[in-house]
């Protein structure tokens, strides 16, 4: 019997199954049970060996297929990531550059307004303190006094050390300012590693990130300055004074007359 005869005689009743289709080959062309045996095993390692290799090269694309895949999508994250980090000025391109200095720019003239403000409103406190302090002392006959020195140095101590703080409180200003950039900015690189923002709207970033530029620049005032004063020396001062004035002289402090009174507006 032919080949064809027999593939259709046997294969089509049963499954096919490369070892007992050899055996019964075998016997079907005379061969002993020995020899159809032999050449069945033989045969079936062979078939399954193939069929193990084309799966295996099966498996092998189908993994390559998902890893170009993965690497693709990790490819583009990471431009997004670049081009967002350049809407923060980070990177070497134009546009980054660009960025970068209209961000450097923009600090330093929210750091030099703050300080401005800050300095402005330490100013009016010290000229408004130093007026009540003199006006006190005329009352009571003490201008040109020992007790006017001290109040003087007293409320110019003061005033430098506010001045001081002045520069302080801009500067942290203009770093909790930067700060924030930084965080809105990891915030949506987050966002885009962790595949949550698949195509990112960077004209809609730019936009927060000049929202919250705008909202800092809407804060600075004096009125954000505070008491930056310090009453603790230029308020005792005028404490006394004030006590003095009550007192109508200045002898239970230990002050004597010597003390010229006036007009201080």
């Amino acid at each position: 019997m032919g080949f064809s005869s027999f593939l259709k005689k046997v294969g089509l009743k049963h499954g096919f199954d490369p070892v007992s289709f050899t055996y019964m080959y075998g016997r079907e062309q005379g061969l002993t049970p020995t020899e159809s045996a032999t050449n069945a095993f033989t045969g079936g390692m062979f078939v399954n060996a193939f069929q193990g290799a084309a799966e295996g090269r099966a498996g092998e694309a189908r993994y390559q297929s998902e890893q170009a895949r993965v690497e693709a999508e990790q490819a583009e994250r990471d431009g997004y990531i670049r081009q967002l980090r350049g809407v923060y000025g980070i990177g070497e391109d134009g546009e980054a550059q660009q960025n970068a200095r209209t961000l450097a720019d923009f600090l330093r003239t929210y750091y030099e307004e703050s300080l401005g403000a800050n300095l402005g409103a330490v100013d009016q406190q010290y000229a408004s303190t130093s007026r009540r302090s003199r006006q006190n002392l005329a009352r009571v006959g003490q201008l040109g006094s020992g007790l006017d020195a001290q109040s003087q140095a007293g409320n110019l101590s003061d005033y430098l050390r506010a001045r001081q703080q002045a520069v302080m409180q801009a500067s942290g200003a203009r770093d909790r300012l930067n700060t924030g950039l930084t965080g809105q900015r990891m915030s949506f690189e987050n966002q885009i590693a962790s595949g949550g923002m698949a195509s990112p709207d960077f004209a809609g970033i730019a936009a927060q990130r000049d929202a919250q530029l705008a909202q800092a620049q809407a804060q600075i005032a004096p009125a954000a300055v505070g008491h930056l004063f310090n009453v603790a020396g230029a308020g005792y001062q005028n404490g006394r004074i004030q006590e003095a004035v009550g007192n109508q002289g200045m002898q239970a402090f230990g002050f004597g007359g010597g003390g010229s009174s006036g007009r201080i507006s």
